[in-house]
């Protein structure tokens, strides 16, 4: 089957507390996204169609610098405007697949320590199920409560997991979660929309430093993390 990968960097990141987005923020003179973007290069041969997913006005700078020194010959690359919201960037990627891909992964431009290990579990997985999400067992205790701040429920731990992406779906189930779930239903991820739907989300074992980029201290752990990955190419 073919496979489409879209990469969702259309966001605003106003956690990060800076006037760039988190997604253009430099680390060792390269975009955050060029080092996602990285991550997905020893997969060309595999991917039929690769969408990068921004907002209008960065489309010239991811063609021209965040693209700037990757390898993806022989893989259809497209940098497409993204939409308001997550959500609508998504579909915008997803409408803009050639109509032959079957199989869809979707990763967040900001986690930019995806291993290839990790994708390849997912993708893997993929051929048995529909839906596939990774995700990383919770260590502290969860307890839920409610708007007067006094605990509800203290949920099951062992049960409980965060989830991340690489997410990977049937384009047909994905499409038709987009087409189903009201616009008025708040989702933060697709798997979400699928569960929605009623089909099953299969977990496949996600990674801890496959975080995503969301505040300072992310982007502290990120140099930090960056400068090792870098010193042991180095050295090799």
């Amino acid at each position: 089957m073919k496979l489409g990968v879209i990469i969702p960097a259309a966001g605003r990141g106003s956690r990060m507390q800076r006037e760039d987005k988190k997604q253009f923020i430099e680390l060792a003179d390269k975009p955050v996204l060029h080092y996602t973007l990285r991550a997905f290069q020893g997969w060309r041969d595999k991917i039929s169609q690769l969408n990068i997913m921004v907002t209008e006005e960065d489309i010239d700078y991811c063609k021209n610098e965040v693209l700037c020194g990757l390898d993806f010959a022989g893989t259809p690359v497209r940098v497409l405007a993204g939409g308001r919201t997550r959500r609508e960037t998504v579909r915008l990627g997803l409408a803009a697949l050639d109509v032959e891909v079957e199989q869809v992964l979707i990763h967040d431009g900001a986690r930019l320590f995806v291993s290839h290990d990790l994708i390849a579990r997912v993708l893997k997985a993929l051929e048995q199920h529909q839906a596939v999400t990774a995700a990383v067992p919770v260590k502290d205790t969860i307890k839920k409560v409610n708007s007067a701040g006094l605990v509800e429920e203290t949920l099951d731990r062992d049960s409980l997991r965060a989830v991340q992406t690489p997410q990977a779906f049937s384009c047909e189930l994905l499409t038709r979660a987009h087409d189903s779930v009201g616009s008025e239903v708040r989702v933060n991820d697709d798997a979400l929309m699928v569960e929605l739907l009623g089909e099953e989300v299969y977990v496949v074992a996600g990674e801890e430093r496959n975080f995503k980029l969301t505040t300072p201290q992310d982007l502290a752990r990120a140099r930090y993390l960056l400068e090792e990955v870098e010193k042991k190419t180095f050295r090799r």
